[in-house]
């Protein structure tokens, strides 16, 4: 199956400091708007890395749909993404529906979870 090869994007559902700060400047990550969050960056860094991070309010009933939500205003800010990592969510078939019909496939690596935008 071919895949695009361009642009990885961590989307951060659940509060998770280690995590985003391990990927921040590695690849742009879209991360819940949590306090942990909004402080786990210094100020001097934080300037440097505003084009990498995006913290977003969450409204959603569950994370799978969360994580649905969010993939519209990923691609819409990185039309080339071609993988994301889903950082907080279990696997699910709702899961894996959701993404099939937005043109991913739902891949896991351990417990890592992610999405690879199929070519069409």
């Amino acid at each position: 199956m071919k895949t695009r090869d361009d642009l990885t994007v961590a989307l951060i559902l659940t509060p998770s400091f280690d995590t985003l700060t391990n990927l921040i400047g590695n690849m742009p990550v879209w991360a819940v708007d949590v306090p942990e969050h909004r402080t786990s960056i210094p100020m001097p860094e934080k300037r440097a890395y505003q084009d990498w991070l995006t913290l977003y309010k969450t409204y959603s009933p569950s994370l799978e749909d969360e994580c649905i939500n969010q993939l519209g205003s990923i691609e819409e800010h990185f039309p080339d993404v071609s993988h994301i990592l889903l950082i907080g969510l279990n696997r699910s078939q709702k899961l894996e529906d959701d993404l099939r019909n937005l043109g991913y496939d739902l891949e896991q690596d351990g417990v890592q979870l992610s999405a690879r935008r199929r070519l069409d």
